[in-house]
């Protein structure tokens, strides 16, 4: 199995991350959070009893430094535990293994 650099499985998983939750900031700035929040909550057969607060720029702002950082960090943690524990020697066939000795 390869490696995987950390840098760059941090700046992956925190793009992915400010992505998402770009397209959350855009639905409550636009008014339409509170309604999919509500639909998905009844899908999963719960009462909605959380309301969606007025935009905010600050908060927006804050989200996405936050969710950036979190999953940079994230990716970076989960690339390095897969270098340091699964990552190892390359496989060889056990079919080549005996052709080469003969």
């Amino acid at each position: 199995m390869k490696a995987i650099r950390p840098h760059s499985a941090g700046v992956s998983f925190g793009l992915f991350f400010a992505i998402f939750h770009t397209v959350w900031i855009v639905l409550v700035f636009t008014g339409v959070a509170q309604a999919l929040l509500n639909f998905v909550l009844r899908l999963h057969m719960i009462v909605p009893i959380y309301q969606v607060s007025a935009f905010n720029w600050t908060n927006a702002l804050g989200l996405l430094a936050f969710t950036a950082v979190y999953g940079y960090a994230t990716g970076f943690l989960l690339a390095s535990i897969w270098n340091r524990f699964v990552v190892h020697a390359p496989y060889v066939h056990a079919k080549a293994l005996t052709t080469q000795r003969a």
